[in-house]
C-alpha cells in the first residue's frame, strides 16, 4: 500500500516542520556539532524553512500546481538557506521536491532512492507509530474539544503512558509483522558527502 501526499499535505508538512523546528530550535543550537561547531544549527533550519512557509503562504489553498510548488520550495529553500545546516536543508527539500510524484503516492523505500541520488550515502528508511499513532491522534482530538480545566496531570500520565506503551507495542512487535507503508512517521537518515 503506497503513501499519499497530496499537495495540501506537502505543504502542511512544510508548515509543521517549521512548527517543530522552533520548538526546538534551542535544543537543536545546544547540540550542534556538525560542520561547524558554532550553536546556530537549529536557528539557521528555522530560518531557513521559514522562509519556505513564507513563499507558500500567499498561495491558495486549494491550489494544485505540483511542479510550481516544487519549484517554490527549492527556491525558497535555497535562497532563504543560512548557514551550514540551512544550505543542507535545502538541499534535501530540493531532493524530495525533484523526486515527489505527480500523484503524490510513494513507497517509503523510495524514499531512501531519491536521498541517495540527491547525494546522502548510507541512507535508510524506517518507520514508527502504528496502533500509538492511532491512540496518539484520539487523545489530541479529545484535547482539542475538551475544556481545558478538566485536563490535568492524571490525563498528562494516561495520555503519554498509553502512548509509550502501544509505541513498544509497534516497535517491539508490529515493525516487525506489518509493512512499512502502513505505519505513521516515515524517518530519513543519512549523510551528506563531503
Amino acid at each position: 500500500m503506497p503513501g499519499t501526499l497530496d499537495l495540501a499535505g506537502f505543504r502542511r508538512a512544510m508548515e509543521i516542520f517549521a512548527e517543530e523546528l522552533r520548538r526546538h530550535r534551542e535544543e537543536i543550537d545546544s547540540l550542534n556539532v556538525y560542520p561547524v561547531p558554532d550553536g546556530d544549527t537549529g536557528t539557521n533550519m528555522l530560518l531557513t524553512q521559514e522562509a519556505v512557509v513564507a513563499a507558500l503562504a500567499p498561495m491558495a489553498p486549494d491550489w494544485g500546481d505540483a511542479e510550481e510548488m516544487r519549484t517554490v520550495v527549492s527556491r525558497a529553500s535555497l535562497m532563504g538557506a543560512r548557514g551550514n545546516s540551512g544550505v543542507i536543508l535545502s538541499q534535501i527539500l530540493r531532493g524530495i521536491c525533484e523526486r515527489l510524484p505527480e500523484d503524490g503516492t510513494f513507497e517509503p523505500d523510495q524514499l531512501a532512492s531519491w536521498a541517495a541520488e540527491a547525494g546522502f550515502r548510507r541512507v535508510r528508511v524506517e518507520t514508527e507509530e502504528l496502533v500509538s499513532s492511532v491512540f496518539g491522534w484520539a487523545v489530541r482530538t479529545f484535547e482539542a474539544e475538551a475544556p481545558r480545566e478538566l485536563l490535568g496531570a492524571r490525563w498528562a500520565g494516561f495520555a503519554y503512558r498509553g502512548w509509550r506503551s502501544l509505541y513498544a507495542l509497534d516497535a517491539a512487535t508490529l515493525y516487525r509483522l506489518v509493512p512499512k507503508s502502513l505505519f505513521y512517521n516515515l524517518l530519513v537518515y543519512g549523510e551528506k558527502r563531503g
